[in-house]
C-alpha cells in the first residue's frame, strides 16, 4: 500500500481477514506473503482508478485502490480449501 497503510496496519489487516475465514492466526510466512499481494496488487490497480468497481459510499480509510486490492486478497481466502471444505 501507499504511505497511508503502514506494516502494522496490513498484519492486522491479513490477521483479521484469517481469522474471520479459517478461525485462525495466519503463520508466519502467510502474513508476509498476504502483505506482499496487497502491496503488488494496490500497485497493478494504481493505473486504473476509474474502472474499480466498489461499495458507494467507499469506506473510509483505504484509497479506492487499497480497497480494491482488499477485496480481491478476500477473494483469495475465500478459495482456501480449509475455507471450503470442513474437516
Amino acid at each position: 500500500y501507499a504511505s497511508a497503510v503502514d506494516r502494522g496496519d496490513l498484519d492486522g489487516l491479513v490477521g483479521r481477514a484469517y481469522r474471520m475465514t479459517t478461525g485462525r492466526e495466519p503463520a508466519a510466512d502467510e502474513r508476509g506473503r498476504a502483505v506482499a499481494f496487497l502491496r503488488s496488487q494496490a500497485e497493478q490497480l494504481s493505473g486504473c482508478d476509474d474502472a474499480l468497481t466498489l461499495p458507494i459510499p467507499p469506506p473510509e480509510g483505504p484509497t479506492p485502490v487499497q480497497a480494491a486490492a482488499l477485496v480481491d486478497f478476500c477473494h483469495v481466502l475465500l478459495n482456501l480449501n480449509e475455507f471450503v471444505f470442513v474437516d
